[in-house]
């Protein structure tokens, strides 16, 4: 395993980890005073094993690490496994657990139409930003279908289907949570349970992307300071 790296011109390193049926490049917007590092790829529970390794190689002895819906239960894990590598996480739309019926419903869709269940997950993920679904679609739809083959799919839903995400025995310094108020992906009822010293962050009108919101980097750049 190997990082792509984005060199930025800043002095810390931050590793970000999509979600199911997304590829790095949903981030590459974003403007965040870090460096960036993405593993190639689909970001499956694989990495959480090739990942330390790939750290080491990099000569990274702490990451900020931001994990964006599968992406935040992948990141919570690792950060428990291995919170000497972890200098602070960042947990977007992260669910404690997911609804394992509708989980189901969304296997059931992929193996019958895998591109047209893709369709209709990404218009429920921006449901609310038509502007940036069309943006989505005409620079990294292809990405994202080319990259998450029928098989990929359904290995990341087996993996939701009984991940769980608990934070209460996290032992790391950083630790923020953000969730978009009108994510129908992972509703805020969903939440993980917090630590009582953590209150999340609700962006008001955002939706499962909640990175698209302006005030987002704002939120993100203060912990770099």
């Amino acid at each position: 395993m190997e990082f792509q790296r984005f060199h930025r011109g800043f002095d810390r390193d931050l590793l970000l980890i999509p979600g199911w049926a997304y590829t790095a490049g949903v981030f590459l917007d974003l403007y965040l005073p870090f460096d960036y590092l993405f593993l190639p790829g689909p970001n499956l529970p694989v990495m959480l094993d090739e990942l330390p390794t790939a750290l080491s190689l990099a000569g990274i002895k702490k990451v900020t690490i931001l994990g964006w819906s599968m992406g935040a239960f992948l990141a919570a894990e690792f950060a428990r496994r291995h919170p000497e590598q972890v200098e602070a996480l960042i947990l977007i739309s992260a669910a404690g657990s997911l609804d394992r019926a509708q989980v189901e419903q969304q296997e059931q869709a992929v193996m019958a139409d895998r591109v047209g269940a893709l369709e209709r997950f990404y218009r429920r993920c921006f449901w609310s930003h038509s502007d940036a679904l069309k943006q989505f679609r005409r620079r990294h739809l292809g990405e994202c279908v080319k990259a998450w083959s029928h098989d990929l799919l359904l290995e990341g839903l087996s993996y939701l289907k009984k991940a769980h995400l608990s934070l209460q025995d996290l032992s790391i310094q950083s630790l923020t949570v953000i969730h978009g108020e009108k994510d129908l992906i992972t509703p805020l009822k969903r939440l993980p349970e917090l630590p009582e010293d953590i209150e999340p962050v609700i962006l008001p009108g955002a939706c499962h992307l909640p990175f698209l919101e302006p005030e987002f980097s704002n939120i993100v750049s203060r912990l770099a300071l």
